[in-house]
Parts: structure tokens; C-alpha cells; sequence
């Protein structure tokens, strides 16, 4: 974690906040145990540009969480990203990327909250309370496969996730939910509830 690529890498946006992100992460978690919410949305990019070994650990610092629901979503450099890359000494080696499987493995504690799945994306629905019902949006541009490729930045909801979207509206209606929220993802944001 010294050799000169890992320096530069480090001094990128993407690499600015390495050796404190474990430290950062932990003592959010654990101000989440004594405080309790009801849910922590991660809206994506929380991987060192795609490696799965950071999603990984992501999910481990979070695992103690008992009453409150971590749900995720990745962002645009979380799946297939080419970026992916490990350092050891002065070399780089591709890493292990996330493929949407690889994702809905990682935090399936996640999607296991899920009243509702998206086939078309990694997007899902969650009845949190009788006041709150979620619908987690995957507005991701990604590939269908492992590449070396710099990683897609823009993002739109196809077709197929705007009508699943219209189905989970149609739901909260017709159970009259006092509130129900749209989270698309754009970037990195944690919400308390």
C-alpha cells in the first residue's frame, strides 16, 4: 500500500479518504446502535472503484446493526467497474469486480427487507413502517460483464423500472401510506430516519 500507482490512485477523489473510511464507517455504526433508526440508506459508491473485497467489507462493519435496517443500492462505480484494482508493492492487479449477482449476495440482508424486487435492475421496494414505504431506485448505467473499461458515470431508469416504480406508487396508494419516498441514486448519500 506504498508503491508509487497506489500514492497517485490515492490522491484521486476516489482515493482521498482510504486509510480513514474503516475508522469513519465504524464509529457511524456504532453511534447507529445507541441511536437506533429505523433505517441507514447507502445510495451507492461505497467500493474503492468497484472491488468486491470493499463491498465486502462494507457490509461486515455494518453487521452488528440489530434493530435497524441498512439498505443499499449501489452507485456508478459500484458494479463492473474496470477500475477495480489492488495494489501490492509497486504493481497494480485487477480485482475482483461486482457483478448485480455478486451485489444482491453481499447485502442480501438488504434485499431480504425488500417487499418488492425490480428483475430489471437492483432496485427494491421496502415497507419500513405502517408510515413509511421506500422505493429504492437504481438509476445505474453498468455493463453485463468484467472489463478493463473506465466505468459508466451517467445514469437514467429504463422503461422496465419506471413501470415496476408505478406499480410500487399504485401500492402505496392503495394501502394509503401516510408517506412514501423515491430514492434515486445520483450519489453517495446516508439518510437517518
Amino acid at each position: 500500500m506504498k508503491g508509487k500507482l497506489f500514492r497517485k490512485c490515492k490522491k484521486t477523489s476516489q482515493g482521498k479518504d482510504l486509510y480513514y473510511q474503516e475508522t469513519a464507517l465504524t464509529a457511524f455504526m456504532r453511534m447507529a446502535q445507541r441511536k437506533k433508526p429505523a433505517a441507514i440508506i447507502v445510495t451507492g459508491d461505497i467500493t474503492f472503484n468497484g472491488e468486491r473485497v470493499s463491498a465486502e467489507k462494507f457490509a461486515e462493519i455494518f453487521k452488528p446493526l440489530k434493530h435497524t435496517q441498512v439498505l443499499v443500492l449501489p452507485g456508478n462505480h459500484d458494479i463492473f467497474d474496470g477500475w477495480a484494482r489492488e495494489f501490492r508493492g509497486k504493481k497494480q492487479f485487477y480485482a475482483g469486480e461486482i457483478s448485480p449477482m455478486f451485489w444482491r449476495s453481499i447485502f442480501a440482508k438488504s434485499y431480504r427487507q425488500a417487499f418488492n424486487t425490480d428483475d430489471s435492475s437492483l432496485a427494491y421496494s421496502v415497507q419500513l413502517n405502517p408510515q413509511y414505504f421506500l422505493i429504492l431506485a437504481d438509476s445505474n448505467i453498468y455493463g453485463t460483464e468484467e472489463t478493463t473499461a473506465a466505468p459508466h458515470t451517467r445514469g437514467m431508469i429504463g422503461k422496465s423500472q419506471l413501470k415496476w416504480i408505478e406499480k410500487q406508487l399504485q401500492y402505496a396508494e392503495k394501502i394509503n401510506f401516510v408517506r412514501f419516498y423515491l430514492c434515486i441514486i445520483i450519489c453517495m448519500l446516508i439518510i437517518l430516519l
